[in-house]
């Protein structure tokens, strides 16, 4: 192993000697690659170092997700960055680490050093951090070092946290660790956020190291800066972890903290959708309900019929199906539903030949198709299409995937696209 490893990029680093301006913005990159290094490991950057004094820069992450484990045998390793420095002279404003509706689904591994689901550690003071809307679902292990679902530790001088949420357990932990941020040196805020992981302490704890939900060492944090403060935070009570001073309310349903994050957090990480485990003490994050594809029969006395064809990655629904409305009728919205779903459908060709398909060639684990009949091969027809499911353990829980719009005429299919969801 290597120092200095990320999916995307080893290291970003100033030698002392460029004044400029760094602009980077990273948008929709997804690493599924595993990483492992030593020191300064991630899921996207192993390193940034921009400590040059007179530099600034602004570093903008934006619905990027990590995939992958990330193993860091060493020091400081994390989802997105394993280390950064930002230096300690500038204008805070001016040197700026920004990140929105990211995902962090892998793994942290290795055999010591801090981990994290964003990064590890943001090192020097002279710079702001601004997270929003992150997501970690993977695993932190502890193995010797600092653990937390967002950032182990912060330096900075603003450190604001707001919509972020750890599902990932947080495992044989040694130190100081948190579900969202163990350790702050200057202003940290955290609000809106969610900790429902569970944080098991390893026999080997830290005689001085603090377990939290929402952050680890709540003195350090609120005994160095007046800024500090957390609100209308949330956590599951689980593992060895507790309640400090830092704001954070009870959870005790998984259903309502499921229903609570497909209510506010969801819309910012894509087609997908928060449901019970089958022995509903945790949560599945799973994609929603997806249309991927419509066949028609060949018309017969002027009429033929359609089948529109979707999947799913789950069976914990009572009932699948599709709300469809037709364009310029006022017949409104016509909901066909089944409660059967497959992993091999047959289709039939052009010729009258039968070909099967999976539902993992379509991009599911299940199948569902329903057929519209009666249609006109002489007419031209619009649907607005929504596939959606009802939840098995409440059926008023509606999951409902992207709509697309498809068009036919005269009996042969004539266009399909998504339709854009209203703001």
């Amino acid at each position: 192993s290597v120092n200095a490893v990320g999916g995307l990029v080893g290291s970003v680093y100033n030698n002392g000697t460029w004044l400029g301006m760094l602009n980077c913005t990273l948008t929709g990159c997804v690493n599924s690659g595993a990483v492992t290094g030593n020191a300064h490991t991630g899921g996207l950057f192993g390193e940034i170092y921009l400590h040059q004094n007179n530099a600034c820069f602004h570093i903008n992450l934006s619905d990027c997700r990590n995939e992958a484990d990330v193993t860091g045998n060493a020091s400081q390793s994390g989802g997105f960055i394993g280390f950064f420095d930002g230096g300690t002279v500038g204008t805070d404003s001016q040197k700026t680490v920004s990140a929105s509706n990211c995902v962090n689904l892998g793994a942290l591994k290795g055999d010591g050093g801090m981990k994290a689901g964003f990064c590890a550690d943001f090192y020097n003071w002279k710079y702001e951090v601004r997270i929003d809307h992150f997501l970690n679902m993977g695993e932190i292990a502890g193995n010797g070092g600092q653990t937390a679902g967002v950032i182990v530790k912060s330096d900075v001088n603003v450190c604001a946290l707001d919509r972020c949420v750890n599902l990932g357990n947080l495992v044989d932990v040694k130190d100081t660790s948190a579900g969202i941020i163990a350790l702050g040196n200057k202003n940290v805020t955290v609000t809106n956020s969610i900790s429902a992981g569970k944080i098991t302490r390893s026999g080997e704890f830290a005689e001085n190291g603090k377990l939290g939900y929402i952050v680890g060492n709540a003195e350090s944090i609120i005994g160095t800066a007046q800024e500090s403060k957390g609100e209308n935070n949330r956590h599951m009570p689980l593992g060895d972890a507790s309640a400090n001073p830092f704001l954070s309310s009870e959870l005790t349903a998984w259903q309502d903290l499921a229903q609570m994050l497909n209510a506010e957090y969801t819309s910012h990480w894509g087609n997908v959708y928060f449901a019970l485990n089958n022995a509903k003490d945790g949560l599945l994050m799973l994609p929603l309900p997806e249309l991927v594809g419509v066949q028609e029969t060949k018309a017969a006395d002027g009429k033929y019929s359609i089948r529109l064809v979707a999947v799913i990655d789950s069976l914990q629904y009572s009932e699948v199906g599709f709300r469809i409305t037709l364009q310029d009728s006022a017949t409104g919205e016509v909901k066909k539903s089944c409660r059967t779903v497959f992993e091999t459908m047959l289709a039939c060709g052009e010729n009258g030949e039968m070909t099967s398909y999976t539902a993992e060639e379509l991009g599911g684990k299940y199948i569902y198709a329903l057929i519209v009949d009666g249609l006109s091969d002489t007419e031209t027809y619009v649907f607005h299409v929504t596939p959606y499911a009802l939840d098995i353990s409440n059926e008023e829980t509606v999951y409902s995937g992207s709509s697309c719009m498809v068009t036919y005429a005269n009996g042969a299919y004539a266009g399909g696209a998504p339709v854009m969801p209203e703001n």
